[in-house]
């Protein structure tokens, strides 16, 4: 309990520092960061490769997907020259969960996946101060997925059903950093689907970070992703949200 005074000890002080004596280590030039992340995240929602009884409902929590992650690579890229840059954010994750099925057609099912999506998009800084910064942005996010259901037998025998699909949706948003000094900074990002192929996409994130030196920092946040994808009678609806922790390299 003693570290969290002295984490809040070194807020108030940052809060007393005067900005003028900070503003001018922040180059208003080219600047490039890269931040590889972990997402603690859980997931929730359905999965159909069908229109037919081919359909399994899906609640896992981290540390279930902890259990059944096969492979999961995460990455951010911010490139930037004075008020224009452009963000990119990468993740892949393989990952297998149990889950219910509708009716009595089958007892359950067994999800396996790969999940890639990749979002692009150039921004604005509209605000560009000591203390605080706001960019708004417009871009896309791509999906590609990969599931193999494995359902299991109930009135109706055991089936495998596999679907492979991928589509875009176009996005706009925004993205804010507030600095309480050097060090200390708070930064809030949100985007939502203006288009595309899914019915509905958002993404939310909120979050603490820690400036060590003018190459490394890092972030600990809380993130949500939402995506309801209806096509030919394959559905992807699900909810990804829990803690991030990332590591900011910038050149």
């Amino acid at each position: 309990m003693r570290a969290l005074p002295t984490v809040f000890s070194a807020l108030l002080l940052g809060l007393a520092v005067d900005p003028s004596t900070w503003a001018a280590e922040r180059d208003s030039g080219f600047q490039f960061q890269i931040a590889p992340y972990f997402w603690a995240a859980s997931i929730d929602g359905t999965v159909a490769t069908s229109s037919g009884n081919e359909i399994a409902d899906f609640d896992a929590s981290f540390s279930d997907l902890v259990d059944n992650t096969d492979a999961a690579v995460m990455i951010f890229g911010d490139a930037r020259w004075d008020r224009v840059g452009v963000l990119a954010d990468f993740s892949w994750v393989g990952f297998s969960q149990d889950g219910d099925t509708p009716g009595p057609a089958f007892s359950g099912a067994r999800l396996e996946s790969d999940v890639y999506t990749v979002s692009a998009a150039p921004y604005f800084r509209v605000v560009q101060g000591t203390r605080f910064d706001l960019d708004v942005l417009a871009g896309l996010r791509y999906w590609d997925t990969s599931v193999d259901l494995k359902l299991k037998p109930g009135v109706l025998p055991a089936r495998d059903a596999s679907k492979d699909t991928n589509w875009t949706d176009y996005i706009a948003g925004a993205r804010g950093q507030f600095r309480f000094s050097p060090k200390w900074f708070l930064t809030g990002y949100a985007d939502y689907g203006i288009g595309g192929d899914s019915d509905k996409t958002w993404q939310a994130y909120g979050g603490l970070g820690y400036q060590f030196n003018d190459t490394w920092s890092m972030q600990l946040g809380y993130r949500e992703l939402k995506v309801k994808y209806d096509s030919g009678g394959f559905v992807y609806d699900t909810t990804e949200r829990g803690l991030l922790a990332g590591v900011g390299i910038r050149f």
